[in-house]
C-alpha cells in the first residue's frame, strides 16, 4: 500500500520531523481495460518513492494515464479513439485507417525505426513539491515513453 502526501505529512509530524527524504523512484503499471479493440490499450502508471522513515510505506508522487495505439491492426484508429471520453477524437486526423497519416510519417522520415505503437498521454501529474525537480520537469513520463518502444525494456 502507498501513502498519500497528506498521510506522509502526518507521519513526519508524529516523528517530530519537518522534512523527509524521498529516494528509489519506481513506476507501477496497471491496465485499465476500458477498450474493446485490439488497437487500443489504456494504462495507468504511478510514480512511487521510498521515504526515509522506518516502516513507512512508499509515497505516490506522480501518475500518468495514457493510451497506447497499436498500428496495423484490423481496427481503424478513429474508431478506437472514439470509444474514450475526452478529446481523443481530435487526434483522429493523425491517422489514416490503421496507420499514421502520411503527413505525420513525413515529419519523421529520417527515423530508422518503424513506428508500431503511438503513446497518447491523457493526464500526467507530479506532486507539487517535486515539480521543480527532475521528476516534475517530465523526466519520468519521457523515460516511461522510451520504455514503451517494442523491445526496449
Amino acid at each position: 500500500m502507498s501513502l498519500s502526501l497528506a498521510a506522509l505529512a502526518d507521519l513526519a509530524e508524529e516523528e517530530g520531523r519537518c522534512t523527509v527524504d524521498l529516494f528509489s523512484p519506481r513506476v507501477r503499471f496497471r491496465s485499465v481495460g476500458l477498450s474493446d479493440l485490439d488497437a487500443c490499450l489504456d494504462w495507468f502508471a504511478e510514480l512511487t518513492m521510498t521515504v526515509d522513515i522506518d516502516d513507512a510505506d512508499d509515497v505516490v508522487v506522480g501518475s500518468l494515464d495514457f493510451t497506447l495505439i497499436r498500428l496495423g491492426t484490423e481496427d481503424p484508429i478513429a474508431l478506437c479513439l472514439d470509444q474514450f471520453d475526452g478529446d481523443h477524437e481530435m487526434l483522429a486526423g493523425l491517422f489514416d485507417g490503421n496507420q499514421l497519416a502520411e503527413q505525420v510519417e513525413e515529419q519523421y522520415e529520417t527515423l530508422a525505426v518503424i513506428t508500431e505503437v503511438v503513446l497518447i498521454p491523457n493526464i500526467a501529474f507530479v506532486t507539487e513539491p517535486l515539480r521543480a525537480t527532475i521528476w516534475g520537469r517530465g523526466w519520468w513520463p519521457r523515460r516511461f515513453i522510451g520504455c514503451c518502444r517494442p523491445g526496449s525494456c
